[in-house]
């Protein structure tokens, strides 16, 4: 196995116990056997950034982008919504201009799920630069672990150190009834080469859809800004730097993207205390933003742990390649590095202690919901329930009365003869028997239900309340047991 195509098992620092070769073939075949995995184009168009001293030189730091198409097209049909695109241009979560071409407007439209990159060049790259076989699965795969690894020479001096990981910028985007995530995942590769003293960044931005672009275009500018930067000269000596430019932009788009679902849930709030309103409520849009704020959670609590295995390795990178072991005896570099990372760390935690809040709100706006429509449907129920027990009562009014006159039947009252042409009627002598049995019986069911009514109350206090009962009674200061 020669050249690219024995990837990952000619690279000099390759070891069967710790490089899983048989799995990085997998991750790099094509066809790729994940659903989620792109598969590989005839030409490659990647984008090659590269700081050096000179225009012959090898470049100090060379960044090569992989920006694979997304798959579906989204930003037009939210353009559509003016009242969507003025809170996401307010808080530049997407462009306000169109960026689609007038052809592909179409809303079943689905790009090819393809990278920009070939194969073959894809393992000209793997194996120029010797990137280690565990950091495969975050260039075609989903993982988002956190992954480091260090050659040592024959000498047991250490020749190159790699780190990656992958992160997600996240943003909920409403629109018309239906809401999607703008989702872009960062992956980041980094290596060292000790000696040189040089330093390689493959990078990759994936979103499935066009959501996202805003952020791509930034993080692109970003990049372009730093190769060119004068400045960028006395700071490629730190690997870890390129890091930096990209959790700014991450903690900026969370923020930014924070406020639509805290504004949301606070305008649902709103609905909540007024009765007239309740109804209004759309417990969809509340459950969406509920489902979104679960996954920042994820998400940030991640880059926080990301952040603080950044740290650790920065700090074995002074202490073990720069042999710098004592903190004072640094550079301002390492100092600068350190205090941004700081800064990250809290930011971070202040958007995810935001996020567990609105998430807090939102769940407590729903039980709220639950509750009250609880509470209204049992009013009705009480209501119709007190209807139902007058209607019974009127009921059981006339309930005796009817039962006696179909008992006695026209044996009191007889009507007019007509053979005799005799209009009057006939009342016996004995009609008031009728009027005191129908009143008798009357108040014989009326204080049988009162008193089965009463025993049954009293059985189920004692069944369910016996505390009630047991306690004694205060009448005017004095106890009465």
């Amino acid at each position: 196995m020669e050249g690219s195509e024995g990837y990952p098992f000619n690279l000099p620092s390759y070891h069967l116990v710790f490089d899983d070769g048989k799995f990085c073939e997998e991750e790099l075949n094509n066809p790729s056997t994940s659903w989620r995995s792109e598969e590989y184009p005839c030409n490659s168009n990647v984008l090659i950034l590269d700081h050096h001293q000179g225009a012959h030189s090898q470049p100090d730091l060379r960044i090569v982008l992989l920006q694979p198409a997304v798959k579906v097209l989204l930003a037009d049909q939210v353009r559509k919504s003016e009242k969507t695109m003025k809170i996401l241009d307010s808080n530049r979560l997407i462009h306000p201009r169109k960026t689609v071409q007038p052809s592909k407007l179409d809303s079943e439209y689905v790009a090819p799920n393809h990278m920009d990159v070939s194969r073959e060049a894809l393992l000209k790259i793997l194996t120029h630069y010797r990137i280690a076989p565990a950091a495969c699965s975050h260039i075609r795969g989903q993982e988002q672990i956190y992954g480091s690894s260090t050659t040592h020479g024959s000498n047991g001096e250490i020749e190159a150190i790699q780190f990656w990981y992958a992160i997600r910028a996240r943003a909920f985007i409403p629109y018309s009834a239906v809401a999607h995530e703008s989702d872009l995942k960062i992956t980041i590769i980094t290596r060292y080469d000790v000696k040189a003293r040089k330093t390689f960044v493959l990078l990759k931005y994936r979103s499935f859809n066009d959501l996202a672009d805003v952020l791509k275009q930034e993080l692109v500018e970003k990049l372009e800004e730093f190769i060119y930067a004068p400045s960028t000269k006395s700071t490629i000596a730190d690997p870890f730097i390129p890091s930096i430019l990209h959790f700014s932009s991450t903690i900026q788009y969370y923020r930014r993207a924070a406020r639509e679902p805290r504004d949301g849930i606070r305008r649902e709030e709103r609905k909540a205390h007024n009765p007239a309103t309740l109804h209004e409520i759309d417990l969809q849009r509340v459950h969406l933003n509920l489902a979104s704020l679960d996954q920042d959670k994820i998400q940030l609590t991640f880059i926080l742990g990301v952040i603080t295995r950044l740290q650790r390795q920065h700090d074995e990178f002074y202490r073990l390649v720069m042999k710098q072991p004592n903190l004072e005896d640094r550079p301002w570099l390492w100092t600068r590095v350190e205090e941004e990372y700081d800064r990250f760390t809290n930011h971070i935690s202040y958007c995810r202690d935001s996020v567990v809040d609105v998430a807090a709100r939102a769940d407590r706006l729903m039980n709220l919901t639950f509750n009250l429509n609880a509470r209204l449907t049992s009013q009705q129920a009480v209501s119709e329930n007190v209807s139902m027990q007058v209607i019974a009562i009127i009921t059981m009014l006339f309930l005796p009365g009817t039962f006696v006159m179909g008992v006695f039947g026209s044996n009191f009252i007889a009507g007019p003869d007509r053979e005799h042409k005799d209009t009057k009627l006939l009342v016996s002598s004995q009609w008031w028997v009728c009027v005191v049995v129908v009143i008798s019986l009357t108040a014989l069911v009326m204080g049988v239900w009162y008193f089965w009514r009463k025993n049954i109350m009293i059985l189920y206090t004692l069944t369910h309340f016996p505390a009630i009962i047991l306690q004694p009674k205060h009448v005017r200061g004095w106890a009465i047991d």
